[in-house]
């Protein structure tokens, strides 16, 4: 006969390790409050020990690239290139823009206000000013003490290669020697600096480096508009930087205009003077042809060819009215079915001696015709004479 062994279920958790974290929390309380209070304050010191970032933000319009048709030969011609946003945003990026930036603004020197804990950048404020001309490359970027003496002196204390150097000059006079070449002025109505100072000297590419780092743009989608962002530890130093990039960059763009501008005036002026030499060059032919042509006035004998074409236009009307008059008196005579034909007077023309004495010659025989008619028979020996002599056609006589 078999046995059947009882099935034995394994806890997860025991009830005496449970006793023994009891025992441990009861021990170690304290541990529990104090551990929170510990870390929230390092947190909070920690944040107040980190330096803060602030963003400045900067809207800037750009001037439409549009141009009419005749524009267009003109710009390629002096050359003007299109430019689109994205070359606008490499000049604003640019180190060239940048440095004029830089140059506009008197950054070189750093303040620093020196508290119990914190040590903080300040950028208005300091109740002293240095204007500093030129500093040796050994110094640049270090923490360098100001330390007033008296309303009449003070002194810079820095490090430099584990010695610490510390030189005392008088205030409102130029320091020259081989660290830096500088002087500190004091603002007035100030009368005791009791706080510490620290400042750095910095050189223009580490201005052009930092801002080219913290400076960010974008377009606006469908615009032509461009956001410019600057990170700095100061707020109003960076929108100081935004602003005056943004004078450089419109003075650039002005510049740019003037160049266009100055290359449209060559141009134009090369055009001129290319008009100018093809006008002199026909000039010159046209007195060339005068001379060949013995033409002593080129103006005047124009007028007088076109008088003279008018003289024979006007002479070539007049005959061709006379031809014209003298068909039609040609065909009265022809015509005429009267013995007593005498063509009337519109037929005569002024000017014309010969017309003028046959048609009389016809009409004084035409008369002496009629008037013997009148007076004598057909058989009249001096009638038959006439009329043998003048009859032209039968129906006439």
């Amino acid at each position: 006969m078999s046995e059947n062994n009882p099935q034995i279920e394994e806890k997860l958790v025991n009830l005496k390790d449970l006793k023994w974290i009891y025992k441990a929390l009861i021990k170690g309380w304290y541990i529990l409050i104090i551990m929170p209070l510990i870390i929230g304050f390092i947190g909070a010191f920690m944040s107040y020990k980190q330096t803060k970032v602030y963003t400045s933000q900067l809207q800037l319009l750009l001037e439409s690239n549009e141009t009419y048709d005749y524009q267009t030969s003109i710009y390629k011609s002096v050359g003007y290139q299109y430019t689109d946003i994205s070359n606008q945003i490499r000049v604003l990026k640019s180190y060239d823009l940048i440095e004029k930036a830089v140059e506009k603004l008197d950054l070189n020197v750093t303040y620093y206000t020196v508290g119990r804990i914190n040590t903080n950048e300040v950028f208005w404020g300091v109740p002293f000013k240095i204007n500093l001309k030129s500093f040796s490359n050994q110094i640049s970027g270090k923490n360098l003490k100001i330390e007033f003496i008296s309303d009449e002196e003070f002194q810079i204390v820095f490090e430099l290669d584990g010695i610490l150097i510390s030189n005392k000059h008088n205030i409102g006079e130029e320091v020259i020697n081989k660290w830096y070449v500088l002087k500190l002025e004091v603002f007035q109505n100030v009368s005791t600096i009791q706080a510490n100072y620290e400042v750095q000297f910095h050189n223009k590419s580490y201005w052009i480096n930092k801002v080219k780092s913290g400076l960010d743009i974008v377009n606006q989608e469908y615009t032509s508009i461009l956001n410019i962002t600057l990170n700095d530890h100061i707020p109003e130093r960076s929108q100081m930087i935004l602003d005056t990039l943004a004078v450089v960059y419109l003075e650039y763009t002005l510049q740019s205009q003037f160049d266009i501008n100055n290359n449209t005036l060559l141009y134009i002026n090369k055009q001129l003077k290319e008009v100018t030499g093809l006008m002199d060059s026909i000039s010159l032919e046209i007195d060339t042809l005068r001379d060949e042509k013995d033409v002593l006035d080129l103006n005047r004998e124009t007028e007088v060819i076109f008088a003279n074409h008018f003289k024979i236009e006007n002479q070539i009307e007049t005959l061709e009215k006379k031809i014209k008059s003298i068909k039609h008196l040609q065909n009265y005579i022809e015509n005429s079915e009267s013995s007593n034909l005498l063509p009337p007077s519109v037929y005569l023309l002024d000017g014309d001696q010969y017309l003028s004495k046959s048609l009389s010659e016809f009409y004084t025989n035409q008369l002496a015709k009629i008037t013997m008619k009148t007076t004598v028979t057909i058989e009249n020996q001096k009638y038959r004479s006439w009329r043998t002599k003048l009859c032209y056609k039968e129906w006439i006589c």
